[in-house]
């Protein structure tokens, strides 16, 4: 069931565009010129250096539906998307901290961060940065900085994801949204609450205005491939929303249930996991009984090109392009 969740909802083009909002935590965590040059720059550092191969341990299964899977999100170019945003994040943490242990400063704050962690290797992984040297060490801390950021691991998601493995369900397309509640939380929370106010508060402005840039960024993007109208006047609400859906905010939930005050709807709709393709085959198949059936949107869940045929040939940008101008 989550294997096909994940066919009807993010195993196509238009998903994957929207991977590329990843780099937004990057250039946050990382800085803008570490990100873009990681981005368009050879990569010093590959995710089979790190011994990763899939897009998340959630994922990485050998069921025929998740074997299927795996090839729908090499087709619809997924796969490769968030290969180049980990990527990405990687090689951007390697240059920022290559530089950040230039200076004596730099090396005694890079210390203090990790030093607890690598304890009696701290030594050698300074020296390995400052040598440009990518040891096994320096893998090993690209792998962390990673993990800091996407759940690429069981280590990464929930306790109760790790412990019940019948309710895992329930993390369907969830999981990445988790992991970026807890960037906020070690980043500005615990920053702030160990006193460095300052700190905090900078990374939380950097956090919003790099994550809602490269939201609005993508989602301009894929409303323009699918033939939906794109308004300047409509950035400032689109950049709150893009924001506020990388920490599961969600504007369809919003003008649905929760504007008109239908909070346990909405908070149902959230919990409950994506089945398009089930809801589908069985919704469509009672219309298909019916008078006059209406199916053209049960086509939106067909994997890899549904978005793109439901929008370009059924009417799909014509009837949101009619909704946001009744909104407007």
């Amino acid at each position: 069931m989550r294997d096909l969740g994940y066919m009807g909802t993010i195993a196509n083009p238009i998903s994957a565009i929207t991977q590329l909002g990843d780099l937004g935590v990057s250039g946050a965590l990382y800085g803008f010129r570490n990100t873009i040059a990681s981005m368009f720059g050879a990569k010093n550092i590959k995710l089979v250096d790190l011994g990763l191969s899939d897009i998340s341990k959630e994922v990485a299964e050998v069921r025929p539906t998740a074997k299927l899977l795996d090839k729908m999100f090499r087709a619809s170019g997924f796969k490769a998307i968030d290969r180049l945003g980990k990527e990405t994040a990687i090689n951007a943490s390697l240059r920022k901290n290559i530089n950040m242990v230039k200076t004596a400063k730099g090396e005694a704050a890079f210390r203090k961060k990790w030093g607890k962690f690598y304890e009696g290797e701290i030594d050698a992984l300074v020296a390995d940065l400052k040598n440009k040297q990518i040891s096994d060490i320096v893998k090993f801390h690209a792998f962390n900085e990673l993990s800091d950021v996407q759940p690429i691991t069981m280590l990464e998601l929930p306790q109760g994801y790790n412990m019940y493995k019948n309710g895992r369900i329930l993390y369907a397309l969830k999981s990445f949204t988790l992991k970026q509640l807890d960037v906020v939380r070690r980043n500005v929370v615990q920053e702030y609450a160990k006193g460095s106010k300052t700190q905090a508060i900078k990374q939380a402005a950097l956090l919003a205005g790099y994550l809602s840039t490269a939201n609005v960024a993508t989602q301009t993007v894929k409303d323009l491939l699918l033939g939906r109208d794109v308004e300047v006047d409509d950035i400032p609400n689109n950049a709150l929303w893009a924001l506020l859906g990388v920490y599961g905010g969600n504007k369809y939930i919003n003008d649905k249930y929760i504007s008109k005050g239908q909070i346990t709807d909405a908070a149902k709709d959230l919990i409950m996991p994506a089945t398009p393709i089930l809801d589908a085959v069985f919704e469509g198949g009672a219309e298909l009984a019916g008078e006059d059936p209406d199916i053209a949107k049960y086509t939106r869940s067909i994997p890899v090109v549904g978005p793109l045929v439901y929008n370009w040939f059924l009417g799909g940008a014509e009837k949101y392009n009619e909704r946001l101008a009744k909104e407007r």
